[in-house]
């Protein structure tokens, strides 16, 4: 058999394959909190949600890294840079610009060890949409606003924005609100989907490697342990009793929601926690 000389026999060789995560869930599902139980976390932070994070027990001597896209002084302060500041009668910062010029500026200096943490997805889609509203594309055929164009500016900023974040040198993790499509009588008529508007949304699971939908159980007495490792948050209940949410992940796909794993092993569902993919991959 002719074998290329470019070609490697994978038992000789070591693969390196980056993490590629996607966690899809509702708001207040432990999304961030999941995240940032993986080492050497860089949260790009759109949401502005880290202090519950800050002030867990878990992370009390854990270095998180954060950069605060959510924060309009710094991103201005990048947009100025690059002279590509945006005015409107709200004086709407651009964010979209500044974010990808970071990605290609510093995102290519990060190292192997770490991990980037995009929290979140939809927070970002609504600063792209913002950029988008603000820059009316004329058809030259009618002369008049093409109200076709933002959406193909959206798929392609969501694909370019992607694959920037998929060429980092690093970890990825991706986090998505999600979105139930409802009848007219409250019944489920689509599958419960990441919160993204247009045509890439129905590409978001096929690009990750593992892809999970978030739970969160309130209420919970006891809770699970990766050795001695927390995965939920505590409270104390109006009675003064601790409880607990319980953050899982799903890691199977069902009638509501599509769901990518690589670990054919994995439990359907586990603690939302890195060692729970560590002790698969």
């Amino acid at each position: 058999m002719y074998q290329p000389t470019e070609a490697r026999d994978i038992r000789h060789h070591t693969i390196y394959t980056p993490l590629r995560l996607g966690i899809q869930g509702w708001s207040g599902t432990g999304k961030t909190f999941a995240a940032c139980t993986f080492p050497n976390i860089l949260v790009l932070d759109w949401d502005g949600k880290l202090d519950g994070v800050r002030r867990h027990p878990l992370f009390k001597d854990k270095v998180i890294l954060s950069v605060p896209f959510y924060d309009s002084a710094f991103c201005a302060e990048l947009a100025d840079k690059l002279k590509q500041r945006k005015n409107s009668p709200s004086d709407a910062v651009n964010r979209r610009d500044p974010f990808r010029y970071w990605l290609k500026t510093e995102g290519k200096k990060l190292d192997r060890e770490q991990i980037v943490f995009f929290d979140s997805w939809t927070a970002w889609q609504r600063s792209m949409d913002q950029q988008i509203a603000l820059e009316p594309v004329i058809s030259e055929k009618s002369n008049k606003i093409d109200d076709r164009a933002p959406w193909a500016a959206k798929l392609k900023f969501s694909s370019e924005v992607y694959d920037d974040l998929s060429s980092l040198p690093c970890g990825l993790i991706v986090s998505f609100h999600e979105f139930r499509s409802q009848g007219v009588k409250g019944e489920l008529i689509d599958k419960v989907r990441p919160l993204q508007s247009g045509q890439f949304q129905a590409q978001i699971p096929s690009i990750f490697s593992n892809y999970f939908r978030q739970h969160a159980y309130s209420g919970v007495d006891s809770i699970s342990k990766i050795g001695s490792t927390l995965t939920a948050a505590q409270y104390t209940d109006p009675k003064g009793r601790t409880k607990y949410t319980e953050f899982v992940w799903q890691t199977i796909s069902d009638d509501d929601t599509d769901i990518i794993c690589a670990y054919p092993d994995m439990p359907a569902y586990v603690p939302a926690h890195w060692q729970s993919l560590k002790n698969f991959s």
